[in-house]
């Protein structure tokens, strides 16, 4: 049976902020209820023990050892690379998702969908 396509990738970069990220990948598992989604963490070398965390609370995530402090750019185009999601969110590992914030968007067509409905997601006045 092939697998449910993944509708949101959310793509974290950690650097030494373990309990930060864990509360940040909680708020995303308990707010994203209605979509499917994937989370990716690239750890930019963290020695606090942010690795071992992820790989005992969060095994359903992919984690990404950059073996050095590549920046937020450079570990998000890592993460980019792997992701396979519809659509993607990069968030801060100091993030919480508030309640609704990713389903409810995720729930509004596209503009892809929008333009096959009509001849222009706009109107004229």
């Amino acid at each position: 049976m092939a697998a449910q396509p993944i509708d949101l990738s959310v793509l974290v970069v950690n650097f030494n902020t373990r309990d930060l990220l864990s509360a940040c990948l909680r708020s995303v598992a308990e707010t994203v209820r209605r979509h499917t989604w994937e989370a990716i963490v690239a750890d930019n070398a963290s020695v606090d023990g942010s690795v071992t965390m992820l790989r005992r609370d969060w095994p359903q995530v992919t984690v990404i050892e950059t073996g050095a402090n590549l920046g937020f750019s450079r570990a998000n185009n890592l993460a980019l690379k792997v992701a396979q999601g519809r659509y993607f969110l990069l968030l801060s590992s100091d993030t919480e998702v508030l309640s609704d914030a990713l389903d409810d968007p995720l729930d509004l067509p596209s503009l892809t969908e929008l333009s096959r409905a009509s001849s222009s997601p706009y109107r004229s006045a």
